[in-house]
């Protein structure tokens, strides 16, 4: 990953979060990753131009969705975060999760219809296509599936010095 002209960190201190451009992409991973039952950590590489000040972000590793390799593991919600939680202080959670489940309803199952066209047919399984179903079945109640557990989670597991994150009182219409 990267080139000659940049420079990539697996990790970053916490003083650079600001310096990530596409810094609420860590909400859309999130989105897809619960849509997707993925069950392993969210990875994620940060890539620096040469001479440049700003950072972008790019997910890798997903290769445990639809649960796992053996499609038998549960998702736990804390794997769809990122490792360092700080990286979503500040974010505004509540309109970033609806702008992107509403950017997955919208446009997620032609992406992934317009993907699974390109795979060999050879690689092709029963259990693939029963994965993609699921995924399909889960598309209308992302966003009942999702706030319930993200607001519970961040309420009883995220240290006090993390709870910066940027949330209004509302009500979340699905």
């Amino acid at each position: 990953m990267g080139t000659e002209t940049q420079t990539v960190f697996e990790v970053l201190p916490g003083t650079w979060f600001t310096r990530i451009q596409n810094r609420d992409t860590f909400l859309g991973a999130l989105v897809a990753d619960v849509w997707s039952e993925h069950v392993d950590s969210r990875q994620a590489l940060f890539l620096q131009e040469d001479g440049q000040h700003a950072l972008s972000v790019v997910y890798i590793d997903h290769g445990h969705m639809f649960g796992g390799p053996d499609g038998a593991q549960v998702m736990r919600l804390r794997a769809c975060f990122h490792l360092d939680m700080r990286i979503y202080a500040s974010l505004e959670l509540v309109d970033g999760l609806n702008y992107w489940i509403q950017r997955i309803q919208d446009g997620g199952q032609a992406i992934v219809a317009n993907a699974v066209a390109s795979i060999p047919e050879e690689w092709l399984s029963t259990s693939f296509d029963e994965n993609i179903d699921r995924l399909f079945a889960n598309l209308p109640g992302l966003r009942n599936m999702l706030f319930p557990a993200v607001f519970q989670w961040i309420l009883q597991e995220i240290p006090e010095s993390y709870t910066s994150f940027a949330y209004k009182e509302r009500t979340i219409v699905a």
